[in-house]
């Protein structure tokens, strides 16, 4: 019985490995046969593309089948998917910063600052943008449809940009503000503001991190005596995008050719301001002829279509264009001229409230467009004009085509700045714990 197990465990074992043996056999085998058929079909495809060949006297390059190319088109996608998934494996995350424009400003931000492009949905209602820039992923958010519980709730890394231009503007502000610490994952935040034209901005500073707010970084239009660069930052009021300002795109032709008009001025004149005087000094010298005037006594919120072609137009067709005060010495005016490479005429004068003191700095105000070096004539008094206009009219058609060059690529390398100078403060308050 003990010999009769033992040979039938033997033969057991001996169909085992002959038919092991066998199973291996075919694998090899067919792993042969599919490099086989691999390579033909990598031959194969090699002769598809054949016709891609870089012989300019190759008689026989013709341009490839419907199918070869379809083939091809297939082809090419998924080496390009696969290369975009394998920069994406390799690539370091990128932060999410969400950008929510609650004020006008935001889309001198967004388009003008960083280039940003815009999605219009529903009418309006929600407009957005999103896109790459330095190490960080930046999403814009804008319109009456965005409110505080349909923006993302699970939000890290914000900034809000704000009006606190007037008090019902603060109200409004101050609502948001106040909604911030309902977004559990919140973890930084930024704000850029559009101040109070007296900078009376003091509503603000319980916000601020170092009062036991939120907000690491404030960015501030106007020269408010706030600013110190480094929780605090100027920012500039920029072009009036909330009536339709326009991104200039000039060519070297439209800075090269002459300009119909030596200097213009559009806007609304408010009584016993610099502006009448503007006006006096302009019809007392009769310089109206080398001007292009127009102008209202009440203002306006909003332009129409003809109204802003006509003002965009005529500062395209302009030299000089002139600035006089009004609640604030900064303007849209200056930024809206100097991207059409038009030379800003600006009264430096303070106007009334808290944003600086001329006596004690030589900066204020525009303090930030001086320490960047802009492209501006600065005047006391309206009564310079004649002896400006006199000067203008010595230079050279050529002169004043290169004026315009520097102007305009002035104006393009501050934006550029500017764009440098917000992600870096991002950068450093929110991810690099500084302070």
């Amino acid at each position: 019985m003990k010999f009769t197990l033992r040979r039938v465990i033997g033969i057991v074992l001996t169909i085992y490995c002959i038919f092991s043996f066998y199973i291996g056999y075919l694998l090899i085998l067919r792993n042969a046969c599919e490099t086989k058929q691999l390579r033909a079909a990598e031959n194969s495809l090699n002769s598809v593309y054949a016709s891609d060949s870089d012989d300019e006297n190759d008689s026989d390059i013709e341009v490839l089948p419907p199918q070869r190319e379809k083939l091809y088109d297939e082809r090419e996608s998924l080496l390009s998917t696969l290369k975009n998934d394998k920069q994406q494996e390799s690539a370091p995350s990128r932060p999410l910063i969400e950008i929510w424009g609650k004020a006008a400003i935001g889309g001198y931000l967004w388009e003008h600052i960083l280039d940003g492009s815009l999605e219009d949905e529903e009418d309006g209602m929600r407009i957005s943008g999103f896109q790459q820039l330095r190490n960080f992923n930046l999403r814009y958010r804008s319109g009456p449809g965005f409110i505080q519980t349909t923006v993302p709730q699970d939000i890290e890394n914000l900034v809000l940009i704000l009006n606190g231009r007037e008090d019902i503007k603060v109200k409004f502000a101050k609502s948001w503000l106040d909604y911030l610490p309902r977004y559990k994952k919140l973890q930084n935040v930024g704000v850029i503001l559009l101040g109070n034209e007296r900078c009376d901005n003091i509503w603000i500073e319980p916000y601020l991190k170092k009062n036991g707010g939120l907000i690491k970084a404030l960015f501030i239009v106007y020269d408010s005596p706030a600013v110190d660069n480094q929780r605090i930052y100027q920012w500039p009021l920029g072009v009036a995008t909330y009536r339709s300002f326009p991104k200039a795109e000039l060519t070297l032709a439209d800075l090269e050719t002459p300009r119909p008009f030596m200097c213009n001025f559009l806007g609304t004149v408010y009584k016993n301001s610099s502006r009448e005087t503007l006006l006096q000094i302009i019809n007392s010298h009769d310089l109206g002829k080398y001007c292009y005037l127009k102008y209202r006594t009440t203002w306006a919120s909003q332009e129409s279509d003809d109204s802003m072609s006509n003002y965009v137009n005529v500062l395209a067709q302009s030299d000089l264009t002139l600035n006089p005060i009004g609640f604030n010495t900064e303007c849209y005016r200056i930024y809206e001229a100097m991207s059409f490479g038009s030379l800003p005429i600006v009264e430096d004068q303070m106007t009334a409230g808290n944003c600086g003191n001329s006596s004690t700095s030589k900066h204020a105000p525009l303090r930030l467009l001086k320490q960047m070096g802009a492209p501006i004539i600065f005047i006391k008094h309206w009564s310079e004009l004649p002896a400006l206009i006199k000067n203008e009219l010595k230079l050279t058609a050529k002169q004043k085509a290169l004026r315009r060059k520097r102007i305009f690529n002035w104006y393009e390398g501050f934006k550029s700045i500017m764009r440098d100078q917000f992600l870096t403060v991002l950068d450093n308050h929110f991810f690099h714990n500084f302070s």
